[in-house]
């Protein structure tokens, strides 16, 4: 549900944000942020679940800071949504000559989809490997080397803070994470990405954390479906990603196989493709390997009409006995300028095998977001 106290301490945030902006010419601070508010219309027919509601939330609200100094920089970011404070991005890195060295709370190197930042994804949740995965942000530390066009990534994590959904409690997990990403077409009106990333999991003995691999089906508000828990603490797990910007069109293929011990295999895979009805060309880093932010060509305070993008989505989870779950969802995205965006989403999920947490049966919902960020 929407929480209008942390509502408001966001969009205040976001009109004082330049005030308190600072560049002294040696050490710089800024303040940064992000509000998503959704509402969506869900009508789930299982076998063991019916159901038909419409909820909303505050799915994102976002304070923190961002800045550095010389050759190092640093981000400190925390969500206000939920329940209670949870930390995203902390951390410091320290780069020179193509290489970085990062160390804090941030996220594993895993899946182009998953290190591009939410404000710039094509539809409203990433797609189920995401989820099903559990790619996510952990105390730890990576070394990348990248150049022009390519980059190699490694990094050790042990848990995350808040593992155990409570407060800042840290797990004695373990993760071990790689990706190397390769861009061998990069012009200025087509880029052609290809990676490969693996992680190794170890779940610990606390009981905080586990070997569980579930997705919701694009949409945040409904349940997930497909649930299986493995008796085992341990996991494997290998990742492939290509992606190909054409002007306004851009496409990302992304599937990934997960190995744990003492369950079945599991794998996901996904399939987004967009244009820009308005002609813009989405932005990718390729010394980095994710996509940016892409702006209008003639925001509204122009006078122009923003940007416009269709989009459509197939992806895919299958989990063996405890099920398969795909899902369709078609997207329509306004950027009246550029750090405000309208996100509408339309989402048809399967589900099929005895062994799903509901039983058999599917998903339809129409979703909605309005989005800032600064």
């Amino acid at each position: 549900m929407l929480r209008p106290t942390a509502c408001l301490s966001v969009l205040f945030s976001t009109l004082a944000a330049p005030a308190i902006a600072q560049d002294d010419g040696a050490f710089e601070i800024e303040l940064r942020g992000r509000l998503f508010l959704d509402v969506a219309s869900i009508d789930e027919s299982f076998t063991g679940l019916t159901d038909d509601f419409t909820d909303t939330e505050a799915r994102t609200a976002r304070i923190g800071v961002q800045g550095g100094w010389r050759n190092w920089s640093y981000t400190a970011e925390a969500d206000f949504a939920g329940d209670s404070i949870v930390l995203k991005d902390v951390f410091a890195s320290w780069s020179n000559n193509g290489v970085t060295v990062r160390l804090g709370h941030f996220k594993t190197p895993n899946s182009i989809e998953h290190l591009t930042s939410s404000r710039y994804t094509t539809f409203m949740e990433r797609a189920q490997p995401d989820d099903a995965f559990r790619y996510g942000r952990r105390l730890g530390v990576t070394v990348a080397r990248s150049g022009d066009n390519y980059s190699l990534t490694g990094g050790v994590f042990g848990g995350g803070v808040g593992d155990d959904s409570t407060g800042f409690h840290v797990s004695d997990s373990m993760t071990v994470a790689g990706r190397a990403t390769f861009a061998p077409v990069l012009t200025d009106t087509r880029n052609v990405h290809l990676a490969i990333h693996a992680r190794y999991y170890d779940a610990g003995n606390d009981g905080s954390e586990s070997v569980r691999m579930r997705s919701r089906a694009g949409v945040h508000l409904a349940d997930r479906y497909v649930d299986a828990r493995p008796a085992g603490q341990t996991s494997q797990l290998v990742g492939i990603e290509a992606a190909w910007i054409e002007g306004p069109f851009h496409a990302l293929f992304e599937a990934g196989v997960e190995d744990p011990e003492g369950g079945e295999t599991v794998h996901a895979a996904s399939l987004t493709t967009g244009w820009y009805i308005t002609g813009e060309q989405r932005s990718y880093r390729a010394s980095t390997g994710e996509f940016r932010r892409t702006g209008p060509s003639r925001p509204v305070t122009e006078g122009g009409m923003g940007a416009f993008e269709l989009a459509f989505r197939a992806d895919r989870m299958d989990a063996g006995a405890s099920g398969e779950q795909t899902a369709l969802a078609l997207g329509l995205n306004w950027y009246p300028v550029e750090t405000v965006r309208f996100m509408i989403n339309a989402v048809h999920a399967e589900v099929d095998g005895a062994g799903a947490r509901f039983g058999e049966g599917d998903m339809d919902a129409i979703q909605a977001r309005f989005q800032v960020d600064w």
